[in-house]
């Protein structure tokens, strides 16, 4: 699993991942945290990445079993390289924390 903190409010990082071509599949609420979830895909491809708003920032996670071969890297693409910071429009290179492990 892997789970990035960004520092980013909910509503820009959606309109940002809609332009990437991701659709809303689902939203609920996180009762644990009372926040508003999201699972977002491709049309045309399978995996899911999840979107919690935490207020100033948002939680992405990308379950090992829902990646799809996009959502991990997309996930990743700000934080690898300047060159991908360029290309990714600004607003969500400010990554807080990468956390690689299994899901249990």
């Amino acid at each position: 699993m892997l789970v990035v903190n960004v520092k980013r409010s909910a509503d820009p990082l959606l309109r940002d991942l809609a332009r990437r071509g991701l659709v809303v599949k689902l939203e609920t609420t996180d009762a644990e945290r009372t926040a508003r979830h999201w699972h977002l895909g491709d049309e045309e491809r399978s995996g899911v990445l999840e979107v919690a708003d935490l207020g100033d920032t948002c939680e992405l996670e990308v379950a090992a079993n829902r990646d799809g071969g996009w959502a991990t890297a997309l996930v990743q693409e700000p934080a690898e390289s300047p060159e991908a910071r360029a290309h990714c429009r600004g607003d969500w290179t400010d990554i807080a924390r990468f956390d690689h492990g299994e899901s249990t």
